[in-house]
Formats: structure tokens, sequence, C-alpha cells
């Protein structure tokens, strides 16, 4: 729809721009024909008028088409994005939330980008923003196993404890986030089924995306066909999952740079409140602290 709307814009503008320039040639640049001597000027004339009259028509007739033939198509409410314009879409996408549905297996990049943004924009609207992140379940160490074994290759290995960091560290971030912006409802669940593609989903648009660096990803307008579909995909998988109310960090962002004992005990309890304790020592909590430093995985 968005690149439809583009050339459509496009369209138009040449017109006018062409029209304004044939125009300015007929009235500043050609004389009126005064005899049988100026027969190229009369020649000229006719066909700067002939040229405006069909401008005026191309502009009606654009004007009329969307009217007249309106568009059935689903697929101008359907676009391949690549990664930076999947950046782009999100972030634009932030903006004017007020729901937001994610289906990540450690939500690694919406922890990193997607939710600071929402945080944001909740705060600058002085709005509330409803927030359901669902993740693989971290206790579960045959899930964990199966989607290390999926993401490693030759050139990077993933282990069971990477994946459960970076599950720990965006459930932490969600709760930093809740912590900054009050108004922010965040419900976490844990799921014990693994998937490939994740999930955006929010007030206008679905956004499909794979795990790896650069692939595309597939954007449904809220007038796609497919929208309502997604929806209902993620309410439906969200309900069998274990749920999680992510507050009270005990720990700030500003603690998170040079995290103090004091804090790693904050953290611990907020951990143990959700019923998650496979990251109970110092070491992993402090590795779970420090992953909010780490690059992401996607963009």
């Amino acid at each position: 729809m968005a690149k439809t709307t583009t050339l459509r814009r496009w369209y138009f503008l040449s017109l006018v721009l062409g029209f304004a320039v044939v125009v300015l040639v007929r009235l500043f640049v050609l004389p009126e024909p005064t005899g049988e001597s100026d027969r190229w000027v009369q020649v000229t004339s006719n066909v700067a008028d002939n040229l405006i009259a069909t401008i005026l028509v191309a502009i009606a007739v654009g004007a009329l088409v969307p009217f007249l033939f309106p568009s059935n198509d689903s697929s101008e409410s359907i676009e391949l994005l690549d990664t930076k314009a999947i950046e782009d879409a999100i972030e634009e996408a932030t903006k004017d939330a007020r729901e937001w549905n994610v289906r990540a297996r450690t939500a690694n990049y919406f922890s990193r980008h997607t939710l600071p943004w929402l945080t944001k924009a909740a705060l600058k609207g002085r709005r509330p923003v409803n927030i359901k992140m669902q993740l693989l379940d971290p206790e579960n160490e045959d899930l964990l196993r199966a989607y290390a074994r999926m993401r490693s290759n030759p050139a990077k290995q993933w282990t069971v404890d990477r994946v459960r960091l970076e599950i720990y560290a965006s459930i932490l971030e969600a709760a930093i986030c809740k912590q900054e912006a009050p108004r922010i409802n965040i419900t976490v669940g844990l799921s014990s089924m693994n998937w490939v593609m994740s999930l955006d989903l929010s007030d206008e648009m679905a956004l499909v995306t794979g795990q790896n660096k650069g692939e595309p990803g597939l954007l449904f307008s809220k007038a796609s066909e497919f929208f309502t579909g997604w929806c209902d995909d993620f309410e439906s998988a969200f309900a069998g999952c274990r749920h999680l109310i992510p507050e009270h960090p005990g720990i700030t962002r500003s603690g998170m740079r040079q995290p103090t004992d004091a804090d790693i005990v904050g953290v611990r309890k907020f951990f143990s409140s959700l019923g998650l304790n496979t990251c109970a020592s110092d070491d992993e909590l402090r590795k779970v602290i420090a992953q909010r430093g780490a690059p992401d995985n996607y963009a």
C-alpha cells in the first residue's frame, strides 16, 4: 500500500511539473503568430496547447481511477521488507502503538530495540501500552537444546546456556522498562513449543521475520486479509503459555553498568518471584545483566 501511494504521488507530481513547464513555455517563450511567415510558431503553439490539454486530462483521469476502480487486491496490503526497512517499519509502528504482541524465541532484538522504542513512545505520549511477549521457556532444557542445535552452524555454536541467558535478559529488560514507564503493561508467556518465524503485532500491522541477519520480512497492514489471522494465531498460542508479570527487577538501569552485590541479590529475588531459578549463581546473574551490552542476533 505504501509503495502504491508513493508511486501515485510521483505520478501526479510529474504531471503538475510538466503542466507548469508547458504553460510557462506557451505564455512566455512562444510568440503569438502574426502572419503566414510565422507558420512554425503556429504549429509549435498548437502542439503546446494540445500538450496542456492532454496533461489536464491525464491528471483528471488519474484522480478518478481510484474512485471508479477501487482496488480489492490484498497484495497492496502486503510488503516485502529488507533488513533496514524492517527496522524502520518497527520503529515507526511503535510511535503510536497502544498494543504490541511479539513471538520471538529469546526476544533479543525486541528487548534491545522495540521495547525501548515503545517505552519512549509511552512516556512521550503519556499513554498506556499493553505488551505481550511469547518466549521459549528457559526452564525447559530439552526445548533450549533443540533451539540451540537449530541455530548452530560451523561459524557459530549456540549452547543451552546462551539461549537461557538471552531469555532471562529479555525478561529483566521488560521489568526495567516497566519500572521506567509504569503505564506499560507487560505480560510474558513462556512456551513449551519451538517455532522458526518471529511475529510482531501492533495495532496497525503484523510483521513476520526470520531469525538470521539479512533475511527479509513480510509486513501485513491492518487492511490485509491476513492481519486478523495472525492476531488469532498469536492469541491462540499465547493462551497455552505459562504467564509471568515482570515487575520490580531489583536493579536500576544505571546500576546495570556496574552491578553491586546488593543488585545481584535484588535480581535473584526478582527471578525467584517469577519461579525462574535456573540462573541463580552470582556469575550467571552477572552474565544476564551483561547481556544488555552484547550485540543482538538479527538486525
